[in-house]
């Protein structure tokens, strides 16, 4: 019988690092944002080519009419890690969005999206609709194709002005239109209320919609993207803040309204430590800490709503405690990620003595969509409980494998300005970390750590802003760097081998590799190298 013989191949030369991209720690990470400009904010989001977007908010003094006026403007990173050019702009590198008279300060939750066909969306909060002897705001919303050309603009609310709104938000829905939230502070009322509003894939405006009480607030919202052209809204509500998720139909009316937990806050702006992410079946994830105990110290929640507007979770609005540490710990900084494959959820979050703040650590947990804590109640120590530690910018993303890879900066001292680490740490979907590791060998002053989710079943993206110059001295200019992380934990992904085997030809049989090429028994999530009498093929679950 005809026998298929498959010698000792390699399949890397398709997953192969771009010259661009280094290739080990030796060499620099490559520069996604115009060196050597001070901006008040920078942002980045990423396609699922591994085109990177950054935006950033630029300080230039003022307009022609004495004003303040911030700058915006866009860099493109490749996928081959080289920055592009935008063909109408004439900037390499850098694109202006607008320059505008503003405020010396703006309050936006996310104003830089990528849609589903790879075109950034940017959000400007500024005073350009405002009278010149007036700071009013208003937000106008710019279109840009993945080249960085730009395709429109339209205000929200058209155009109308109000001296306060902040944590603006948007959500793309399945026919292609966004839907943008924005909070309003009314100074006659003294409230805040929450405004909607849906622009089709043109830019027009569908429908206009305010959610407004008379004796109460409307605060902090958040959208995030679902099926049949609906969107959810997660917000509180009340003096007391109590959280709650909202679907809203394609007319910007409420299929539903779901109260998740009911309780208070601090003062500490909820913004700093509220996220809210879909889940694979058309729900959502709000994520969140409290004192609800008011025993001094804050502890870490999630709840899980589901598409029809039911709690998923068995505690209902007291929610699931994310990590149950010794009294006086209290957590702060999470980020929380959604594995859809397997249904489950992972936080990772700063903790800290409460008492005495010199003490800091960094944990994880693993939740299945049932509400169960999966990695013990404790969860997992990245970094044990250690006096003069600063953890910082944590981010959580998956893994290929149905674990998670935790990033963050590591420093001493609790000093926001001193030099850190970039550091990365990957545990499997038991809880077995797999490596800890450096990023970079910049003993340099690191701030605002950035991360994809895993692109294409193979890297993530890391950026963080760094100033390279050394000193404290916080005049001087933080510079975007980037690099791409393997799922090995390298620079450049593992070759991909399968032994010496042979197989009758036509025998209908199927032999099952991983990435690093060894024998399983059946598909696994991630990179799957699939073997029959016919030949190979890789596939990523």
């Amino acid at each position: 019988m005809k026998k298929f013989l498959l010698l000792t191949a390699l399949f890397g030369a398709a997953l192969t690092a771009a010259a661009q991209w280094p290739t080990n720690m030796d060499e620099s990470p490559v520069l996604i944002t115009p060196s050597g400009i001070t901006d008040y904010g920078n942002y980045q989001a990423t396609s699922p080519d591994g085109t990177v977007y950054t935006m950033q908010i630029v300080p230039r003094n003022f307009d022609e009419a004495g004003r303040t006026a911030l700058r915006y403007i866009l860099s493109i990173c490749g996928p081959d890690g080289v920055m592009k050019t935008a063909t109408d702009q004439g900037a390499e590198g850098a694109i202006e969005v607008c320059y505008t008279p503003n405020r010396s300060w703006t309050v936006v939750s996310d104003p830089l999206h990528i849609d589903r066909d790879g075109n950034p969306i940017i959000i400007v909060e500024d005073c350009r609709n405002s009278a010149e002897d007036s700071k009013d705001l208003s937000f106008t919303v710019y279109k840009f194709d993945k080249d960085g050309n730009k395709i429109w603009e339209h205000d929200l609310n058209e155009g109308m002005t109000v001296e306060e709104a902040a944590s603006c938000d948007m959500a793309q829905t399945t026919d292609g239109g966004y839907v943008f939230c924005y909070c309003v502070y009314d100074y006659q009322t003294q409230l805040q209320h929450i405004e909607l509003e849906k622009l089709d894939k043109d830019g027009n405006t569908l429908w206009h919609k305010v959610m407004k009480d008379s004796k109460s607030a409307y605060n902090w919202p958040i959208l995030v993207e679902t099926d049949n052209n609906d969107a959810i809204l997660a917000y509180t509500f009340g003096t007391s803040m109590y959280v709650y998720t909202a679907r809203i139909d394609e007319n910007g009316n409420e299929k539903w309204s779901t109260r998740i937990y009911r309780g208070g806050f601090d003062t500490t702006p909820l913004w700093t430590h509220f996220h809210a992410i879909p889940d694979v079946k058309g729900g959502v994830l709000v994520n969140w800490r409290d004192d609800r105990e008011y025993d001094g110290w804050w502890k870490n929640y999630v709840n899980h709503v589901d598409a029809e507007g039911n709690i998923a979770y068995p505690n209902e609005m007291d929610a699931v405690r994310v990590a149950y540490l010794e009294d006086g710990i209290s957590i702060a900084g999470a980020s929380i990620a959604h594995n859809d494959q397997e249904g489950t959820s992972f936080v990772a979050y700063r903790f800290y003595a409460q008492k005495s703040q010199d003490y800091e650590g960094l944990g994880v947990q693993k939740i299945a969509d049932n509400g169960e804590l999966l990695w013990d109640a404790e969860g997992i120590n990245v970094e044990d409980l250690s006096f003069d530690l600063e953890v910082a910018n944590v981010q959580v993303q998956c893994a290929e494998d149905g674990g998670c890879v935790v990033f963050y900066q590591l420093g001493e001292g609790n000093n926001v300005t001193g030099p850190k680490e970039n550091r990365a740490a990957k545990y499997n979907k038991d809880g077995v970390r797999e490596w800890n590791i450096k990023l970079d060998n910049w003993d340099t002053y690191k701030v605002s750590l950035l991360s994809t989710p895993l692109i294409d079943g193979q890297y993530w993206i890391v950026s963080w802003e760094d100033r390279l110059d050394g000193p404290s001295d916080m005049g001087n200019c933080y510079d975007r760097y980037a690099i791409r992380l393997y799922t090995n934990g390298e620079r450049q992904p593992a070759p991909e081998a399968i032994a010496h085997t042979s197989l009758d030809k036509g025998n209908g049989a199927v032999q099952y590799f991983n990435a690093a090429g060894q024998r399983i028994a059946a598909p696994a999530q991630g990179v799957n190298i699939i073997k029959t009498s016919d030949g190979v093929r890789k596939v990523v679950r």
